[in-house]
């Protein structure tokens, strides 16, 4: 590779709310490092958090988590094989978690190596030197030891290609510890993306009465569209026995970070159902709970923060299977490109829209 090459990356400076474009050298990937171009990057809702300041990210940073990348290189030592054993070559457009993980730490060995102690996160690393590329808003990606990917289809829409590493493999990380009855009622709070990726996910497994809670109509609309089979702005004991059989749902999967949204499912979720809370990351007021109606009513509940590799592994199955039929247009309403970035931003978050992207030229 031409140590001589420049690529291009936007940072943010998060003290200043400042954007500011270099041009770097293109960094030769090192041991177990895969160089990637980066084909395109959505906008997640936690890279506006940060813009915002409600979030707290060093500064400056490469932000930017939802991406598809094609390779370029492979340092000396890494590895050739993806998580689900696909061969690896250069040119082979790939995702990869969001957390790269060390695979020897006590969480690595007990079931949760997105919370690896030696974890590093895309999107969210100081942005130093060269060798810093991290991030989405970058012409490259330089992926670290640990990194777990899996192959796409050159064919796959990138608008079902980003959200792979973000919303589908967190919705199938909600969805594992939801329903043991596939055949059940289920109850989703919040018609956001991972809201949207979990009403999909459940149909594609045969879950038969998805009702989705959200006060937005275009999300209610969308709600339906991905595959829940009803769509509320409210839910009153009524509707919940109607829909039902008087029972409450199987599960309930909170995706919206609303205190009022858990207090609905955690109303409605029936005897010995299962509560997952996907939404709320970021600190707030406490909500009421009566101990003795969790323990009366058998009901577990799981928190689930980002995901295991093999969640990943499950989101691009079902991108590349129900997912594509999922059309495009209701997930990225608009593209830019890396120049354009500070208007895509802006565009984010006054859009109704999902998402919007960023993509190659």
């Amino acid at each position: 590779m031409e140590t001589s090459q420049l690529t291009q990356a936007i940072l943010f400076e998060s003290d200043t709310k400042e954007w500011r474009t270099v041009h770097v050298p293109l960094p030769d990937p090192q041991r177990d490092e895969i160089l990637v171009r980066v084909l395109a990057c959505t906008i997640c809702g936690s890279d506006l958090h940060s813009v915002s300041g409600r979030r707290s990210v060093p500064s400056p940073i490469i932000l930017g988590h939802e991406i598809v990348g094609e390779i370029v290189a492979f340092g000396p030592t890494s590895s050739r094989q993806t998580i689900d054993g696909q061969a690896l070559q250069e040119g082979d457009r790939i995702v990869w978690a969001l957390v790269a993980n060390c695979g020897l730490c006590f969480y690595c060995n007990n079931g949760l190596p997105q919370k690896c102690e030696n974890s590093f996160k895309y999107g969210h690393a100081k942005f130093e030197s060269p060798r810093h590329l991290a991030g989405g808003f970058a012409e490259h990606c330089l992926l670290v030891s640990g990194t777990k990917c899996v192959k796409v289809p050159a064919d796959l829409p990138l608008e079902i290609a980003c959200p792979i590493g973000c919303s589908m493999a967190t919705a199938a990380a909600a969805i594992e510890f939801a329903c043991s009855n596939e055949k059940g009622n289920a109850l989703v709070l919040g018609g956001g993306l991972v809201g949207l990726m979990v009403c999909a996910m459940l149909k594609s497994r045969g879950v038969t009465n998805i009702v989705c809670v959200e006060p937005n109509e275009s999300r209610r609309e969308l709600a339906l569209r991905f595959g829940a089979t009803t769509a509320a702005s409210q839910l009153d004991s009524a509707t919940v026995k109607q829909l039902t059989k008087s029972r409450g749902f199987d599960c309930a999967i909170e995706c919206s970070g609303n205190n009022a949204a858990f207090e609905l499912g955690f109303q409605h979720v029936r005897t010995g159902g299962n509560l997952v809370l996907v939404g709320s990351v970021f600190p707030g007021p406490g909500v009421p709970v009566v101990l003795d109606q969790i323990v009366r009513r058998n009901i577990s509940i799981f928190g689930v923060h980002n995901y295991r590799p093999d969640h990943l592994v499950q989101a691009a199955e079902f991108a590349t299977t129900a997912g594509r039929l999922i059309d495009p247009s209701l997930i990225v309403s608009q593209w830019f490109t890396l120049d354009e970035l500070p208007t895509a931003i802006h565009s984010a978050v006054d859009a109704m829209a999902l998402r919007v992207g960023i993509r190659a030229k």
